[in-house]
């Protein structure tokens, strides 16, 4: 799955007119005030996603998050990730089932949650090629059986992003101020 985020100004026009009817370059301003604050909502993002969710490091780091920086004739910025849905060992918070109980996971912060569904539990298992997951059988026979996935890198950010998006609207508003403030100093 492939996410992309797009920081840009809502009332571009408006700034770039009163930018032009001053003297001023307007779009190397605005490329610069959409670039940092494309690199603060990386950073926020990345923050709000390790605060709200169990992930490892080792399955979810500031690597996996991509700026695609805006330019003097692209005056917006991307915040890119993509990536497929983790295995729930391999990634988050998980306890292996015991004799009666079945297994727990964590995907969010907060308690273990047992792996059950319809009377089928989860039990972690090895599989032939090393890999560990867990796994649920998809009816009471002992064949077939899946695995339980987590949510993906994207999924996360994506949300962490929509509950986030005003407030870094508001930063890039800031940046934007404090560019043109500096700006006009000159």
């Amino acid at each position: 799955m492939r996410m992309q985020m797009n920081i840009h100004l809502e009332n571009r026009e408006y700034i770039m007119k009163l930018l032009q009817d001053s003297g001023k370059k307007p779009k190397p301003i605005i490329k610069k005030a959409v670039n940092e604050a494309a690199a603060k909502a990386k950073e926020k993002v990345y923050e709000g996603v390790k605060r709200e969710y169990t992930i490892k490091s080792s399955a979810f780091s500031k690597k996996d998050l991509s700026v695609k920086k805006a330019t003097v004739s692209r005056l917006y910025a991307q915040l890119e990730i993509s990536g497929s849905p983790f295995s729930l060992p391999k990634a988050y918070k998980t306890a292996k089932n015991r004799k009666r109980t079945p297994a727990k996971a964590a995907v969010k912060r907060g308690a273990l949650k047992p792996l059950q569904k319809g009377g089928l539990t989860g039990f972690v298992s090895k599989m032939s090629s090393s890999h560990k997951g867990i796994f649920q059988r998809t009816s009471k026979a002992r064949f077939p059986i899946k695995e339980l996935l987590g949510p993906s890198a994207s999924k996360l950010s994506e949300t962490v992003y929509r509950s986030m998006e005003g407030e870094l609207q508001e930063g890039l508003n800031q940046a934007l101020r404090n560019f043109i403030d500096e700006a006009f100093r000159v």
